[in-house]
């Protein structure tokens, strides 16, 4: 549903659970069948809420919490809020639980209460609009030249060329003019953004969120050196006479010329390097230990120094490139901390991280409405304050 006006989204949400109540209670209209479809194809976020309910462990799961409230006063609220109590439709009494031919039917009212809590959060999280108005990914970066001068960048550009006297927009238009191309040069990309930069040897970066990139205007005869920090994707122009050197604190990258990502971001201090084809040597400073990658392989390299590789599914280590977020085979907190870099938020625990295993995919082009469905379809609580994501792991109303 398209609208901004508060009391349609309030009235579109409390719709919706009825929806849902009613498709496990399997007395829809055909006419509601419509529009509970309607809102399943209205946002891929939609189906996984849906999914989440129709779960048979969810709703065994609500239906032991549900034995903890005071029945026949969260039935009349649920009544009076939801507005589904039918004439024709039998309430079930507590007396009647006890009867396994009635299991079912227990565990259907039971549905309609986690469905009445969706109502809330749904009105809580997407009802009231301030996540839409939290974009993610722009373009947005700064750079720094040798003597200190700091220039935001163009943010209807993607990116930025290194020449041999001056550095341009990708799409043309001047950076700098007449620069010493001896200097060091720095390029950082904030939260919430992303930028490229061609280099003077013709060589591709592309900075993710959170990330900085320190290189020289002019390369030296023998080697192509640079520092990261963050997240950077390399397409490294050939040259079997100047190898390629990315420096990530206690790693080194040398390479002559191929494809490959350099991941720095991880809470234990963890170097990964995922080479997407050619070759490339990574190699510990500290002890000069190295491994030497192939296409489909990635390095890890903790803060301890020991170094071990594995084999990855390319696409899902480099979504970001294609302006996606993937969630497959990664930690709960990873995935928040991609989503606090990617839109610029700050997410806040209350109580442990939940352990929750998330799958799929967002585009940079959804708001963060569309990551508070899928939390809340994963049974994580998110709460938003201005443009701090507050997560907890509580279905218990407040």
């Amino acid at each position: 549903m398209n609208t901004n006006n508060p009391h349609q989204k309030e009235q579109y949400s409390r719709y919706v659970a009825q929806l849902i109540a009613g498709h496990i209670r399997k007395n829809l209209s055909e006419s509601q069948q419509a529009d509970l479809q309607i809102w399943l194809e209205d946002d891929p976020a939609n189906l996984l809420i849906f999914k989440d309910f129709m779960d048979v462990e969810t709703r065994l799961s609500s239906l032991r919490t549900y034995t903890a409230y005071d029945t026949e006063s969260q039935l009349a609220k649920l009544e009076q809020l939801m507005g589904v109590a039918d004439p024709e439709t039998e309430v079930l009494k507590p007396a009647l639980w006890l009867s396994w031919k009635r299991v079912v039917a227990v565990a259907a009212v039971v549905f309609i209460v986690f469905a009445a809590g969706m109502f809330f959060y749904i009105q809580l999280f997407v009802a009231k609009g301030e996540e839409s108005q939290i974009q993610p990914m722009t373009n947005m970066a700064t750079l720094q030249t040798a003597n200190g001068k700091i220039m935001e960048l163009s943010n209807q550009q993607e990116g930025i060329l290194v020449g041999q006297d001056n550095i341009t927009y990708s799409a043309g238009g001047k950076v700098i003019d007449d620069y010493p191309s001896a200097t060091m040069l720095s390029l950082s990309v904030p939260v919430g953004g992303n930028y490229q930069v061609v280099l003077p040897d013709g060589t591709k970066v592309r900075l993710n969120a959170a990330s900085q990139l320190k290189f020289p205007g002019k390369f030296s005869d023998s080697t192509r050196t640079v520092e990261l920090e963050g997240e950077g994707y390399f397409e490294v122009t050939h040259d079997v006479k100047k190898p390629f050197l990315v420096k990530s604190g206690k790693q080194l990258v040398r390479v002559l010329g191929t494809v490959f990502n350099i991941n720095t971001y991880s809470r234990q201090s963890t170097v990964k390097t995922t080479l997407i084809n050619g070759s490339v040597r990574v190699i510990n400073v500290n002890n000069q230990t190295s491994l030497l990658l192939k296409p489909g392989q990635q390095s890890i390299m903790p803060g301890d120094g020991i170094s071990q590789k594995k084999i990855v599914d390319v696409a899902e280590e480099v979504a970001w490139i294609h302006k996606a977020i993937s969630f497959n085979d990664k930690s709960f907190a990873d995935i928040m901390d991609e989503i606090s870099r990617s839109y610029g938020i700050e997410v806040v625990y209350e109580g442990p991280i939940p352990d929750v295993q998330l799958f799929g995919s967002i585009n940079h082009s959804d708001n963060l409405s569309s990551v508070l469905k899928v939390l809340i379809a994963s049974d994580v609580i998110p709460r938003l304050e201005g443009r701090k994501l507050i997560i907890s792991k509580d279905r218990q109303p407040r």
